[in-house]
């Protein structure tokens, strides 16, 4: 079992999936799990005669294939699922989803925002599994079944051990019928204004990027050096530094008071932003070369997706 670090400190272990050994059960509940269980206060039932569920039971002998005897085969055995998740490769999550719009793979395990690129027209039933935060979620959630004015049926599961699963629980029709806020965001977020001044930099300036990296950078030599007609692209003249400049402070006055005041916010660090753009722009291509370099189908398919948005924003 290695060590699990955090920080670079030991925080735990990792137990190899090799080593692990699954048994067949005797209907016996097991005990809260104390490493993952949340509210283990809530549970003080006698573990001792504390009894099974008996939906899951009755699902697990009978529809899900029984315990191996000679039972007929279960309802459900054999039915295929696929994660489909910003965690899976690019090639296999596309596979998943030619899958899924074919009706091969019925089911998928998706994170909430759900990856773009499957066509859900068709969707008919949705499981969250837990109550999801706010009516906003829910409705975005449960919103992907059912398009077309299709009938859907949407499940969501509340957890025993969690408050906020267990409130809704109660009052289901705060959560379906509840006030949507509309969408914050917090203009002070130093990064956030870091890359808009990059993007309005690169807008200005319209370097002539081209169409791949290579045409970027001298892909022949071994550091990747931008090639110089790129590079003399990059040097703004005193008219383009004045307009950089001026495009720069319209961008802090429309964030008003708040954003002008903040701790971060100076003239100095402005001007800092403006001098090294090109130095954050060729570190951010060079590292994009290094992805392309490694021949990680996964690296060069969001390559070309932050070359491609970068060619966007210079566009806008």
């Amino acid at each position: 079992m290695p060590p699990f670090l955090r920080n670079g400190q030991p925080f735990g272990v990792q137990i190899m999936v090799s080593a692990l050994r699954w048994r067949l059960g005797d209907s016996t509940p097991p005990p809260p799990d104390p490493v993952r269980g949340k509210s283990l206060h809530l549970r003080r039932e006698d573990e001792g005669t504390r009894q099974a569920n008996a939906y899951f039971g009755s699902l697990y002998r009978h529809a899900l294939g029984g315990n191996g005897d000679q039972r007929p085969r279960g309802l459900f055995k054999g039915l295929l699922t696929a994660e489909h998740t910003g965690q899976v490769s690019a090639e296999r999550r596309e596979l998943r989803e030619r899958n899924f719009n074919s009706g091969k793979l019925p089911i998928l395990f998706c994170s909430p925002t759900m990856e773009l690129g499957v066509d859900i027209k068709d969707l008919s039933v949705v499981h969250m599994r837990n109550v999801p935060p706010t009516p906003a979620n829910y409705a975005q959630r449960s919103g992907r079944a059912g398009r077309g004015g299709k009938a859907a049926l949407v499940l969501a599961f509340a957890s025993h051990g969690n408050v906020h699963d267990r409130y809704f629980f109660r009052k289901s029709r705060d959560m379906i019928a509840g006030v949507v806020a509309p969408p914050r965001i917090d203009i002070v977020n130093q990064e956030l204004v870091e890359a808009h001044l990059q993007s309005t930099w690169l807008s200005i300036l319209q370097p002539r990027l081209g169409q791949s990296i290579s045409e970027v950078l001298d892909l022949d030599q071994p550091d990747f050096p931008i090639r110089p007609e790129i590079a003399e692209q990059l040097k703004p003249s005193e008219q383009k530094v004045n307009e950089i400049t001026a495009a720069f402070h319209d961008v802090i006055s429309s964030g008003g008071p708040e954003l002008a005041g903040a701790h971060w916010y100076s003239q100095p660090w402005l001007g800092d932003i403006a001098r090294s753009a090109p130095q954050r722009l060729e570190g951010r291509v060079h590292a994009l070369a290094r992805a392309l370099q490694g021949g990680d189908r996964a690296a060069q398919c969001r390559a070309q997706d932050h070359r491609q948005s970068a060619r966007h924003t210079q566009r806008a």
